[in-house]
């Protein structure tokens, strides 16, 4: 019998304690080794759901397969943290550095790389938490037997999802839609993502600047959305995608169309006036269809990226306050270029401020010690020179411009309007009807100031020419011809139709009709002053009023009759039958001498403007 050696049991007891003690240390080691690899980013995605029972099948009571879901919550919700700390912090050194938020690729505002990041962050592991949970609700992540799903866990999983996604609609609003969208997201959105607490983007790095990029944000938020939609994730959960991609579209169309009414106005500095002729409405130049480019550009733009409506999406023009808004967009974009002509009429320097900035007031702001180059000098004021070389005067632009004005009314406002039609947009009637008002109001504004242009000096004349020479009605000479005056008055209405109709033919009738009447007006008023006409006085001035009546007949409206009819009840009826026959012998020659010029005023057909 072997001898029993004292104190062996215990040894026996210590020893299955250590063996114990050990087996729950490597299993402990083992658990912590597994649940890392099951973190987002140390895996593959499909060894993850895999890797979970593991974890529970070591029986270590404090590692369930819910800790493996939380891992995934909390990685994802702190990298999306991580990545905009990260754009945050690259924005301000970009801005010390004078970058004013440009990544590497110096076209892109930094939101916009931050808003592709987090949303393919989103995409690529967002179906890892979806699908680990489903598998932890659905038994498939239990090995051993009789174990149950904690409810807790699932109601947990629902808020931790509602979290996740709410994170991602609310950062994307503060990067890319201003404060007036935030309101939209719901009171509890910004509690539960944690939005009162971040960091925000600078507001001068957000507006207008990040228009041209909407669009390329707006397509990464929907392939997101579209990689949630498949994995059949309740719609309480996307409903915040679907509207966060709403009011994308709709601030998107809103800064497509404001940048649009911008590059309108500036197509000011695009006019080089040089004209093309059109049957319809004369010379014109390439403003009008620059105009309608942009317009057009800006329609496809808007067709491509933002009515097209995908998967579970909301049309955008099923609102009508969104309707209302694209009309006063459509107006803004159309007035815009109202205001273009008028400023292409009426101030089309735009070379002044730069002009200014050197040699003028505005240089008084600048260092005392700041010195221009002579060089620079002569080169700004050689480039004002030809600036106003190639800038015809006041009143060819005016006629430019009125020209442009008719083409736009005429020929691009209802193209216009028919691609709205084509392109799906609303009624866009009234804001057509506006545009066209306004392009009247335009037009008849300029085209006064040009019938002043070209009135007052023709007809500011007259009376002097009349009295040249100490001409006096009272000691008459007998006529010998058609009075300097007249002529005078004819050569300078001939140049004014050559000007019209050398740019405008269409402008001719228009612009002659009111002169001849005004030509009319004066020489009335200056035959109502006249006390009295002596014999030949009476014969010579009926001699000039048939010579001017019968030039102008062409362009005669009802006021220019009557005011010849007010010169005729001046004049006395001849006393003899010679006198009328010389009066018509007179108007004969004049009529001979002056027959090509005349010419002008013997028009078939001049079509109104």
């Amino acid at each position: 019998t072997r001898a029993r050696v004292p104190g062996s049991q215990a040894t026996r007891a210590s020893a299955t304690h250590a063996s114990s003690s050990s087996l729950v240390w490597r299993g402990r080691q083992l658990t912590e080794l597994v649940g890392s690899q099951m973190q987002p980013g140390r895996s593959s995605r499909d060894m993850r759901p895999l890797l979970a029972p593991v974890v529970w099948s070591v029986g270590v009571p404090d590692a369930p397969p819910s800790d493996a879901i939380r891992h995934n919550y909390s990685w994802l919700f702190e990298s999306v943290m991580a990545c905009k700390k990260k754009h945050l912090t690259i924005l301000v050194a970009d801005e010390d550095g004078e970058q004013f938020g440009k990544g590497g690729d110096e076209s892109q505002p930094r939101q916009v790389l931050f808003v592709e990041e987090v949303t393919d962050l989103f995409q690529k592991h967002l179906p890892d938490f979806w699908k680990l949970g489903q598998a932890y609700f659905a038994g498939d992540l239990f090995v051993l037997e009789n174990v149950s799903v904690n409810p807790k866990d699932e109601k947990d999983f629902k808020d931790m999802l509602r979290r996740l996604v709410a994170k991602l609609c609310w950062e994307v609003r503060l990067a890319l839609l201003p404060p007036t969208h935030r309101s939209l997201v719901g009171s509890d959105l910004g509690q539960d993502s944690d939005g009162g607490k971040c960091n925000t983007w600078p507001v001068h790095t957000q507006g207008e600047r990040l228009g041209p990029w909407l669009p390329q944000c707006l397509r990464c938020i929907r392939h997101c959305y579209l990689s949630l939609l498949k994995l059949e994730i309740p719609e309480e959960n996307t409903a915040q995608i679907q509207q966060l991609i709403f009011d994308l579209r709709v601030h998107s169309m809103t800064c497509l169309f404001g940048q649009a009414s911008e590059d309108v106005r500036n197509l000011l500095k695009s006019e080089v006036w040089r004209l093309e002729q059109d049957d319809r409405c004369g010379g014109t130049t390439q403003l009008p269809l620059m105009f309608e480019n942009r317009v057009i550009e800006t329609l496809q733009l808007v067709r491509e990226n933002i009515l097209v409506s995908g998967p579970k999406e909301m049309e955008v023009f099923q609102q009508i306050n969104v309707q209302g808004a694209i009309k006063q967009l459509a107006q803004g974009v159309l007035l815009a270029f109202v205001e273009t002509l008028e400023k292409c009429a009426l101030s089309p320097d735009r070379l002044s401020p730069m002009i200014d900035s050197i040699g003028g007031p505005a240089s008084l702001s600048r260092s005392p010690v700041e010195i221009v180059p002579s060089s620079q000098r002569a080169k700004s004021w050689k480039q004002k020179r030809e600036d106003s070389l190639t800038t015809p005067p006041l009143e060819k632009r005016l006629l430019i411009v009125l020209s442009n004005c008719s083409f736009t009314s005429r020929v691009v406002i209802p193209r216009l309007q028919e691609s709205f039609k084509r392109h799906g947009y609303p009624d866009m009637s009234p804001v057509i009807k506006v545009a066209q008002s306004r392009l009247m109001e335009l037009d008849n504004k300029l085209f006064q100031k040009l019938l002043e242009a070209k009135c007052d000096p023709i007809v500011g004349a007259i009376e002097p020419s009349m009295y040249a020479g100490a001409f006096d009605w009272k000691r008459c000479p007998e006529p010998i011809g058609v009075s300097p005056y007249i002529k005078e008055v004819l050569m300078n209405l001939i140049e004014v139709h050559a000007e019209v109709y050398t740019i405008s033919p269409p402008l001719v009738g228009r612009i002659m009709t009111p002169l001849a009447q005004n030509v009319a007006e004066e020489i009335a008023r200056i035959y109502e002053c006249t006390e009295k006409f002596t014999k030949y006085g009476n014969m010579q001035a009926t001699l000039d009023l048939r010579a001017v009546e019968e030039a102008v007949d062409f362009y005669r409206n009802q006021s220019t009759g009557n005011y010849f009819m007010v010169c005729r009840s001046k004049l006395d009826p001849f006393g003899n039958a010679k006198d009328k026959e010389l009066v018509d012998q007179l108007l004969e020659k004049f009529r001979t001498q002056m027959k090509l010029q005349l010419l002008c005023f013997k028009e078939d057909v001049v079509v109104s403007v």
